[in-house]
């Protein structure tokens, strides 16, 4: 009885085949291992193609090509011609691609990773220039980032610190690592926050008190936890404090806010 079954499978599956072999059309022929790389019009013949096993179907015969239009197997000069729109005229810096690339090159990423498939017919910038997000435009990666004009004693940086020098704390403790690009008071200037410019110490002093109470002394880096009798060591960070009057080395706070000795508390 298995026997009986499976001779009709296999009978009922032949004539399947032969139904789908006088199907084929023109310039077709039947396939039971039909391939996923049937030549096609307007296509590389040469592209890349995984030799598989598909199921069976009605291709085209050797020496002719499909023809995505009119879905008819036609020799490779029969083609139908491709007709391709192109535009008067690109913008600067842009050429016109038969082939367009799917990741254009930008600013931010000039050399993108990307698969080789064509996509539309377009403008695309020319090889050397990538597009700018903010114009939209094709530049040079130069160009991506103009530079600014500085001000007096400043300077453009590439890789700025992330703790500008001010009247207020001329030595501020920074880490290493790299700001944003933009302007950068010179070394030896130091920000002026009332202005923005940079100017150098010396003028920095005219701005703020000169004299103090006994024993204090004007400092533009003051301590954010003042020495007093209590605490004469107390545990500060090494941030500046805002310019003002603070006691002498050796020096603490009393009660009444006077700067004495430390023996004399």
């Amino acid at each position: 009885m298995k026997f009986f079954f499976k001779h009709i499978l296999l009978i009922a599956a032949f004539l399947a085949n032969c139904a789908l072999f006088q199907n084929c059309l023109k310039n077709e022929r039947f396939m039971t291992c039909s391939s996923d790389c049937e030549p096609v019009c307007g296509e590389d013949d040469n592209k890349p193609c995984i030799l598989s096993c598909g199921p069976p179907k009605c291709q085209c015969k050797s020496g002719y090509k499909r023809d995505p239009r009119t879905r008819k197997c036609v020799r490779f000069n029969e083609c139908t011609p491709t007709v391709t729109i192109r535009p008067v005229s690109c913008r600067r810096n842009e050429v016109f691609v038969q082939c367009a690339t799917r990741c254009e090159a930008t600013c931010s990423n000039p050399r993108p990773t990307c698969v080789e498939i064509c996509d539309p017919p377009k403008c695309q910038c020319a090889p050397g220039y990538v597009r700018s997000p903010m114009s939209a435009e094709c530049v040079t990666p130069k160009e991506c980032y103009p530079r600014p004009e500085c001000g007096q004693n400043a300077i453009y940086v590439q890789c700025s610190t992330t703790c500008d020098a001010t009247c207020e704390g001329p030595k501020p403790v920074c880490s290493r690592r790299c700001g944003p690009p933009k302007c950068q008071c010179l070394e030896g200037f130091v920000k002026d926050s009332n202005t923005g410019e940079c100017v150098s110490l010396s003028l920095c002093r005219n701005q703020f008190p000169q004299h103090c109470r006994r024993n204090e002394e004007f400092t533009r880096c003051s301590k954010r936890c003042q020495p007093t009798c209590e605490d004469p060591n107390p545990i500060c960070d090494r941030m500046c404090g805002p310019p003002k009057c603070q006691c002498k080395e050796g020096y603490v706070k009393d009660k009444k806010g006077d700067c004495i000795r430390k023996d004399k508390c």
